[in-house]
């Protein structure tokens, strides 16, 4: 049994399955760890929300220790500049760290550009949109939908609510002053 606090991911121990327990957070390291190992994930958990654990009562441990694991999904998480070593399976947020200033944030896709000042942005994919994005008034989204969920925070612009695109989409966002923030995966502060 490993501790999170504990394990070096740069380890070059191997595994079958790695199996968490615990909430989402502790879901979501675990995913973090099984992408970069390039091993499958099964999360279990006891709580009473939980999006993505799965309940002891709902799952046959011993069927699947008998498997050979190839039938778990893969879960494919939003990655930045092509850095496959911080991957975010639920969402990436840009935010302010001052609490009495916005952003001045600017949005490119699909040769579109747009302006708002806000708090922040999130981008959330289908399976995060009902963690930050759904509390910031943005959309749930069916996990099968593969999609990126743009959704600003605390707007001050006439920008829409949120804005949903196909996971393939290359969004790029610039912080047009001199600002101070923080971007964070799956919660986790990106070191800059």
């Amino acid at each position: 049994i490993l501790e999170d606090s504990s394990y070096d991911n740069e380890s070059k121990d191997s595994f079958d399955l790695i199996v968490s327990v615990g909430g989402d957070g502790t879901a979501l390291k675990a995913m973090k760890l099984g992408w970069i190992k390039t091993v499958p994930v099964l999360n279990l958990g006891f709580g009473r929300v939980g999006y993505l654990v799965n309940s002891f009562e709902n799952i046959d441990i011993k069927k699947i220790f008998k498997s050979d694991f190839n039938n778990f999904k893969t879960r494919i998480p939003i990655i930045q500049n092509d850095n496959e070593r911080e991957p975010a399976f639920n969402e990436i947020v840009l935010i302010k760290n001052s609490p009495t200033r916005m952003l001045d944030i600017q949005l490119e896709t699909y040769d579109q550009e747009v302006k708002l000042r806000a708090d922040g942005i999130i981008i959330s994919s289908s399976m995060g949109s009902t963690a930050y994005n759904y509390s910031a008034g943005g959309p749930i989204v069916q996990m099968s939908i593969d999609s990126l969920i743009i959704t600003p925070i605390s707007p001050f612009t006439k920008f829409p609510r949120s804005v949903v695109l196909d996971k393939y989409s290359e969004i790029r966002i610039t912080v047009l002053k001199n600002q101070d923030f923080s971007v964070q995966f799956d919660g986790t502060e990106l070191q800059q």
